[in-house]
């Protein structure tokens, strides 16, 4: 990151720049082999302490998988608002929790509304199936399905502080890792989009 946005680097800062660029246009718009991809899925893994007595993974990116995600994000930001509002309004929309908080402030406030619904998805980040959201994605947002594909579709290494052994990630997904976060919204999407249409019928 610091050879990125340093001068001292001369030419070298650039030409990184170009091959990071280069390799983001590939995992976009290729298949690429998932061997090829292990360093790059790679994370470290952080066993957080859950009450009462749990325990929470949490598997965290490197610094390129992070800039590489927000540069395809920043990139996809227009298809990605397409393909998830009105009924996932974080993903893009500025503004968009407020109004959402605000409209059911609303709601709730009518005479007619005699109760509102809370919906939890327990552990999300970490029991996401991914099967279902590779296959998810490629219907909700084609321009994303590629990358996202490339990234998740074999399990990642993880890589625990003083330890030699490695975890599989077969599930979930990775803690700053944008482009999963916004996978996750689409696979959410849905689950909104089908109690929508159980409430309308």
């Amino acid at each position: 990151k610091r050879i990125l946005c340093s001068k001292q680097f001369g030419t070298k800062s650039m030409e990184l720049c170009e091959s990071i660029a280069r390799m983001t246009i590939r995992l976009s718009t290729k298949y690429v082999d998932p061997n090829i991809l292990k360093p790059f899925t790679a994370c470290r893994l952080v066993p957080l302490k859950k009450k009462p007595d749990g325990v929470r993974p949490i598997g965290i990116g490197e610094v390129l998988r992070r800039i590489v995600g927000k540069a395809v994000m920043r990139v996809l930001q227009r298809e990605m608002v397409t393909c998830n509002a009105p009924i996932q309004v974080c993903a893009g929309i500025p503004g968009g929790v407020e109004a959402a908080v605000h409209a059911t402030r609303r709601i709730f406030e009518e005479p007619e509304t005699e109760a509102i619904i809370l919906i939890d998805a327990e552990n999300a980040f970490n029991s996401l199936n991914r099967n279902a959201a590779l296959n998810n994605i490629n219907i909700i947002c084609p321009a994303l399905a590629t990358y996202i594909i490339n990234s998740y579709r074999e399990p990642a290494n993880l890589y625990v502080a003083n330890s030699d052994k490695t975890i599989l990630s077969q599930e979930g997904v990775t803690q700053g890792d944008k482009k999963k976060q916004n996978s996750r919204k689409n696979k959410i999407s849905l689950l909104s989009f089908e109690a929508h249409n159980i409430y309308i019928k």
